[in-house]
């Protein structure tokens, strides 16, 4: 006999709960397309706001959404991984791991991007809980090759492969704040949470567990280097190129009065000019035969 929906939000409640406080959100600002303001409004997390006395920026934003398409992928990720996890670990468990992980996406996000960018989005939160789930199998006492022959198994790498590959090709995708998510939602489980399961760790089954580790370190190594953004490159390549350099700076990381740079700020940060991606970018942009649309792209973009 399947289980009834009534059964399934009172065995996970706070699942439901992140999704109702989803739509709720979305209906607040505009679930079709919400303005910068809307988004700000409503807790999204800017660097320069939450270094101005708004910590809770960093849990807030993991409740907004950027559009319809990005509530729908993250509703739809939430109700795949969510209540699975939380029948495991218990509702107050899985409350500490999507706090942990939008915390941890939102610091790693806010480390990469400019101060005056925002952030929102669940998509970190959700990805320590796949964190999480990589940590319960590992500390299980699953050899590599086992862990690899199940069926759950490869279908969380595959979906944390699949949304970083996403990320490395939209720029308006946060890989930062995903491979934040994912790290803290391993470490949390890996480290300081009681599984529930005390299978013996052989000396090859801690050199496993160490790998995991110094890949998922790696990872986020790897993230922090925002020279390889693409969405960083173009906004290098603007401030360096552009005439009228002070306009492009509002336009594309402002766009919100609470945010603007005062003309000090302007002048102490200069352009660089000397990134690869950047002289790269500008090559691309010398190219008469298409600059206009690439250019005519972005400028449809909101960021």
């Amino acid at each position: 006999m399947s289980e009834s929906w009534f059964d399934q939000i009172d065995r996970t409640p706070v699942s439901y709960a992140v999704l109702i406080t989803y739509v709720t959100m979305a209906f607040l600002t505009d679930p079709m397309q919400p303005t910068l303001d809307q988004l700000v409004d409503h807790g999204a997390a800017v660097g320069i706001l939450v270094a101005d006395g708004e910590p809770w920026r960093l849990l807030s934003h993991a409740f907004l959404h950027g559009g319809l398409l990005h509530l729908a992928l993250n509703s739809y990720c939430l109700l795949n991984i969510g209540p699975p996890i939380e029948r495991y670990m218990g509702w107050w468990r899985f409350s500490l791991l999507y706090v942990v992980g939008a915390l941890c996406g939102a610091l790693s996000a806010m480390t990469v991007n400019h101060e005056h960018v925002p952030l929102v989005g669940g998509s970190g939160a959700l990805f320590g809980i796949l964190g999480a789930a990589v940590a319960y199998n590992i500390r299980g006492g699953r050899t590599l090759l086992d862990f690899l022959e199940n069926h759950t198994a490869r279908w969380l790498i595959s979906m944390i492969l699949l949304n970083l590959a996403v990320g490395l090709f939209i720029p308006v995708v946060s890989n930062s704040a995903h491979v934040g998510g994912l790290c803290g939602g391993f470490v949390l489980v890996f480290c300081f949470l009681d599984t529930g399961r005390r299978t013996r760790v052989d000396a090859v089954g801690r050199v496993i567990q160490a790998g995991w580790v110094a890949l998922l370190l790696a990872l986020l190594w790897y993230q922090m280097q925002p020279v390889l953004r693409f969405d960083f490159n173009y906004k290098q390549y603007l401030a360096a190129t552009d005439p009228q350099r002070k306009q492009v700076l509002r336009r594309y990381l402002i766009g919100y009065e609470r945010l603007a740079p005062d003309e000090e700020w302007i002048e102490e940060h200069p352009p660089k000019t000397d990134i690869p991606g950047v002289r790269l970018r500008q090559w691309i942009y010398e190219q008469p035969s298409f600059s206009r649309k690439i250019r005519d792209t972005f400028n449809g973009w909101k960021h």
